[in-house]
């Protein structure tokens, strides 16, 4: 199954609100980092999920190190943690095919998004216990209004690279993607428009979704491209 294939008769069917799922981050044909969410929306337009406070993750375990304490390469040690999630409720937004997702923070006081992360990432497959994709590192900034900020975990993506994780020429292709991306951003249309965060407020009664027994099954195949070898995926919208 492609990174954007609902071919599967078992994932042909789009999720209903309310529907339990594991979003995985997957590296090596297996899951890296994944957690457990609440589907707002899963149309052909955007798949849209709830991470609420609370909500289990799992990432590997094994030696790390560089500037985000990543895992080194080859020091999985096979096993995983299971925490929490400790931050503020969180709704990702991902637009079928693209190489990117959104994550907004939801302050439940005052019933507002805050910020734009913009999360470079493979583009989503579904799988039997929710969405597959590949974390590209790079990621981008920006303020209350949609403005550019900043790059984030440059110095991770160096890094990687410095550490053989990555080939020059995939961080490359990551770099391009993430201009394709910024300019999206820049036009606002999509997961980048506002109106279209009003009808995406998690729901505050949503019950604590949990990891199933077989969270970490099926995975989808998630490799990132090099820029020797194509070209970066187009996120502009038109």
């Amino acid at each position: 199954m492609t990174s954007s294939d609902r071919s599967d008769p078992d994932q042909t069917a789009h999720r209903a609100a309310g529907a339990p799922v594991v979003w995985r981050s997957i590296i090596g044909g297996l899951p890296s980092y994944c957690f457990a969410g609440v589907v707002i929306q899963d149309s052909a337009d955007a798949v849209v999920i709830h991470q609420p406070t609370g909500a289990p993750t799992m990432r590997r375990t094994g030696a790390r190190g560089g500037p985000r304490n990543s895992m080194l390469a080859g020091g999985w040690d096979g096993g995983y943690q299971e925490r929490p999630w400790r931050g503020e409720p969180s709704v990702r937004a991902h637009e079928p095919g693209k190489p990117f997702s959104v994550i907004r923070g939801w302050d439940p006081q005052r019933e507002e998004f805050a910020g734009w992360y913009v999360n470079l990432e493979l583009p989503w497959a579904a799988t039997e216990v929710g969405f597959d994709s590949r974390d590209l590192i790079l990621d981008i900034l920006a303020d209350d209004d949609g403005v550019f900020v900043g790059w984030k975990d440059e110095e991770q993506l160096a890094w990687s690279v410095e550490t053989a994780i990555l080939s020059q020429g995939q961080a490359d292709w990551i770099r391009t993607t993430g201009e394709s991306v910024r300019t999206a951003m820049a036009i606002g249309t999509g997961v980048f428009a506002p109106e279209s965060w009003r009808a995406w407020t998690p729901d505050p009664g949503a019950v604590l979704p949990a990891l199933p027994a077989a969270w970490a099954d099926g995975p989808a195949a998630m490799e990132i491209p090099s820029v020797d070898d194509v070209a970066a995926p187009e996120a502009e919208t038109e």
